[in-house]
């Protein structure tokens, strides 16, 4: 997909005219690249590059034609699934680390033990009471 679709007169945010394939979805803008590289920043209100002397070269959060990379969130799904996108859901590749979280996952009361969800190396470490950081000072 083109940055010209996204381009419009009035509003760089929103698109008046979208392809038949993306009919009722909307995007969210999250960043992009130029055709040089310099990814583009926010809070930077110019469609070129800025130099900062403590950064590297940093483009501007307008969207113009010299983009190559446009990032999208899709906030809301429309009438049509993208093949490769919303057709297929991935599982999650990693669980939550923090027991408030897996309990409020796994439907769990405050009185469950959790550190049998959490994983082996928790329930190790759990077990002898050593953390990572003591069993290092030890040695």
């Amino acid at each position: 997909m083109d940055a010209e679709h996204f381009l419009t007169k009035g509003s760089p945010k929103k698109s008046v005219e979208t392809p038949w394939d993306f009919k009722g979805y909307v995007f969210k803008i999250m960043g992009g690249c130029d055709k040089q590289g310099f990814p583009m920043k926010q809070g930077v209100l110019t469609p070129g590059r800025a130099k900062w002397r403590t950064q590297k070269s940093a483009r501007g959060c307008i969207v113009s034609p010299d983009l190559s990379v446009l990032n999208l969130v899709i906030v809301k799904k429309g009438e049509n699934d993208l093949p490769g996108l919303t057709d297929t859901e991935n599982p999650r590749m990693r669980g939550p680390k923090r027991a408030s979280k897996i309990r409020k996952l796994d439907n769990l009361s405050k009185e469950d033990d959790v550190r049998k969800e959490k994983g082996e190396q928790s329930s190790q470490n759990s077990e002898t009471g050593n953390s990572v950081d003591s069993s290092k000072e030890e040695s």
